[in-house]
Parts: structure tokens; C-alpha cells; sequence
């Protein structure tokens, strides 16, 4: 399992693509703390936050993209390590911040017509992480285990919070149901079955994999739809991921807190302030737009 590491940390310490190097260069020379003529994923996350918001944004796409490459090329490498086989950078959606994308390994035993699917969703605050998490030596070789039972199983990533203005915690649930729906739709291509879904997630995942397995195939709709999307999730497997998100690292007005629930926007933290339950309105927060009587 260790032999996979370099091509992870490979893909971590990536810098800013070749062509942006010598554009941001040239305005920003101070970027190269190092003076090695490049500007590392390091620098940039240290000193860009000097850059101009729009200028900022267009670095941080471009090194998605090519964050994306990198990523794809090392899973290849990671399963064919484990003797396993797949597909890995499957876009399942656009997205402006470009990490709707998916991989996917074959079962290594087959054991039924269409295999069951275990869907793995990344932890990381909803500000972080990326679906390579699967891979790690930290994930208890799960699709190793799941794959020699017959089991397939994908990875997801989805968009962040604090990448984008605009995207709130709401987007993050409408990503992962846009993937499962995806898997649904191409069911044959991948040779699973969409009625005998599970999702898995640690800490940040472990939510979302909630969330997924409790609301129905067509819960906040998006960019998949389609009466070939409809799937079943028969079970959820939520590794301590929080199950109400109205914490925050500091006192909050009870005004403020309200509003965070509204918009369904996560505030890190383990410690502070929790809006009264008993006042928020049905779909204020996740746990509220849950259909009565759902269990897992």
C-alpha cells in the first residue's frame, strides 16, 4: 500500500500549469518565495491572496484542471498497485470550480449480473479533500475489501465551499445527487445495479452520504435528470459526520445563526454557539428537509 504514496504526493505538490507560470511571474514576482523560478501549489496558496480577486479565481481554475490530470493519472496507477481495475476522471457534471468527477473500480470478483455499489464520499470540512481519498493507506483498504466481494465501488468528488461565492452547502448535497443519478443513468455502461446503492463518507462525506441515502432519486434537482436516473440507496454508512450543521467557532445572534441554517451554509468549528432547533421552519436546515419517516 505504501508504494502508492509518490504518485499521490506527486499530484500534491504540482505547481501552477506552464503556461501561467511566466504570466504570474512576471506581475507577481514575490509568489517565488523560493526563487526557483517556479511557483509551487505551496507558494501560491501562501502569497496569492495579495492577487486580485478575478485573476485569483482564473489560477485557481487552472490549477483544478490541472489538479484533475494529476489526480486521474495517479489513481490509475494506485489501483493497477492493488490489482484492481476501473475508470477514473469521469465528469459527471461541469462545475466552475472542475472536481464533479468520479472514478469508479470494477469488482475484482464478479459475483452478480449487476454489482451493488458502494458510493465513497471524501471528507474535509466541505472546504477540502478530494475523492483520491479512497486510495490512502488511512481507508483501510476498502476498495480492495469491497471489490473481492463483488462489490463495485466509486469515489466523488464535488464542489467546495469557500472556492466560490456563490456556492453554499446546498450545492454540495445537489453535487453528490447529481452523481448518483449519473451512475443510475449509466448503470450498464458501469454494470452496477442503481436499486442496491450505498454511500459511505468520513466526517464532511459522512453527511453528505446521509443526506443522499435519505432523500429521494430526484432531491434538488440539477444538471442530471431524467426518468433513467431513478436509484435506490439501501443503505448509508455515515463515519462520524456531523448531523446537524448550525455550530460555528464563535457566538453567533441568534438572527445570524437562522440564516446560516437557511441557506444550508456549514460554519467550521467544534465549540460556540447552536441555534434552537425548535425555531427553525421545515427545510431551514438538512436534517429538516428529510421525508417523515426516513431511517437508515
Amino acid at each position: 500500500m505504501l508504494a502508492i504514496l509518490p504518485s499521490f504526493l506527486t499530484a500534491q505538490e504540482a505547481g501552477i500549469p506552464e503556461e501561467l507560470q511566466q504570466e504570474v511571474l512576471s506581475q507577481h514576482p514575490g509568489l517565488d518565495a523560493d526563487g526557483d523560478g517556479k511557483i509551487s501549489r505551496k507558494e501560491f496558496k501562501k502569497g496569492g491572496q495579495s492577487i486580485p480577486q478575478e485573476e485569483r479565481e482564473k489560477i485557481m481554475q487552472a490549477l483544478a484542471g490541472d489538479q484533475e490530470d494529476l489526480q486521474t493519472q495517479a489513481a490509475k496507477s494506485q489501483l493497477e498497485g492493488l490489482g484492481l481495475s476501473g475508470e477514473q476522471g469521469i465528469k459527471y457534471k461541469e462545475s466552475k470550480q472542475d472536481r464533479c468527477y468520479l472514478d469508479i473500480v470494477h469488482p475484482k470478483n464478479k459475483l452478480y449480473e449487476k454489482a451493488p455499489l458502494l458510493i465513497f464520499i471524501h471528507g474535509g470540512g466541505y472546504h477540502g479533500g478530494d475523492r483520491s481519498l479512497l486510495y490512502r493507506p488511512d481507508s483501510f483498504g476498502l476498495a480492495q475489501r469491497a471489490s473481492e466481494q463483488g462489490i463495485a465501488v466509486a469515489t466523488l468528488g464535488y464542489r467546495l465551499i469557500g472556492k466560490e461565492k456563490e456556492v453554499r452547502m446546498v450545492h454540495l448535497n445537489q453535487d453528490i445527487k447529481d452523481a448518483l443519478r449519473y451512475l443510475a443513468q449509466n448503470s450498464d455502461r458501469f454494470a452496477i445495479d442503481p436499486n442496491k446503492m450505498i454511500t459511505l463518507g468520513q466526517s464532511a462525506g459522512g453527511s453528505l452520504a446521509l443526506i443522499a441515502a435519505l432523500t429521494p432519486s430526484d432531491y434538488l434537482p440539477g444538471a442530471v435528470s431524467g426518468p433513467d436516473t431513478q436509484h435506490t440507496v439501501v443503505g448509508c454508512i455515515n463515519y462520524f459526520g456531523p448531523t446537524h450543521l448550525l455550530w460555528s467557532p464563535v457566538s453567533l445572534p441568534e438572527e445570524t445563526s437562522m440564516q446560516a441554517g437557511k441557506q444550508l451554509v456549514c460554519h467550521r468549528g467544534r465549540t460556540g454557539h447552536r441555534t434552537n432547533h425548535d425555531r427553525l421552519q421545515p427545510g431551514q436546515t438538512p436534517q429538516r428537509r428529510l421525508p417523515a419517516g426516513a431511517s437508515v
